[in-house]
């Protein structure tokens, strides 16, 4: 679906450690930009770590919400 609608970006909302978008770019193939929304400071860390050698890959260290 990501190449047939020829996806650029994913927000990846609630990133956790960063499985989702490890599967992005190691199963899928996913070569777009990949925005990490994680809140959790330590978990925000862990993808930053995973992150240093792609520079398409960024970590917003806040939560998305539809209220302050």
């Amino acid at each position: 679906l990501l190449k047939h609608f020829n996806v650029d970006c994913v927000f990846d909302v609630g990133a956790n450690t960063g499985q989702y978008a490890n599967m992005l770019r190691n199963k899928a193939g996913f070569k777009g930009r990949i925005i990490s929304f994680e809140p959790i400071p330590e978990a925000a860390e862990t993808v930053r770590r995973k992150t240093r050698n792609d520079p398409l890959w960024t970590v917003e260290e806040l939560a998305l919400a539809d209220t302050s």
